[in-house]
């Protein structure tokens, strides 16, 4: 998770599990497009990770720059993938993903009810049994 967290177009998503809170950490591919982040659902919308940022609404990615608060999440079905690179559309064509999700940055002043806790998180992560 070193290198996700380090590595150009990679991050890890910080996110609350659905039924007891409990706090993961995902490597994904991620990127900034338009003031929003994109990040690409290699394993689907219904990998676990997934179901829990949508359901908590939030979550947080760290990057080789900082940890970023996002929130708003929502899936986008986009065969082409245009939103991506041109490397990065060629892999995720050869491995048939299709769908990724959008989560807009929030700023302290923006995040009202937003209050995921990132410092009790948990050395483990949901990635290793995509659902």
């Amino acid at each position: 998770m070193r290198i996700a967290s380090r590595a150009p177009g990679f991050g890890v998503v910080r996110h609350a599990g659905r039924t007891a809170g409990e706090i993961y950490r995902t490597p994904v591919a991620s990127f900034e497009r338009a003031g929003e982040r994109i990040i690409a659902l290699t394993y689907g919308a219904e990998s676990d990770w997934v179901r829990n940022v949508l359901a908590a609404g939030e979550c947080h990615l760290e990057t080789r720059e900082n940890t970023l608060r996002l929130a708003r999440p929502r899936i986008v079905v986009d065969p082409d993938n245009r939103w991506a690179p041109l490397p990065v559309r060629v892999i995720l064509r050869c491995i048939g993903s299709t769908e990724h999700l959008r989560l807009d940055e929030v700023m302290d002043h923006d995040a009202g009810s937003i209050a995921l806790d990132i410092t009790a998180a948990v050395p483990h992560s949901s990635a290793a049994t995509p659902k």
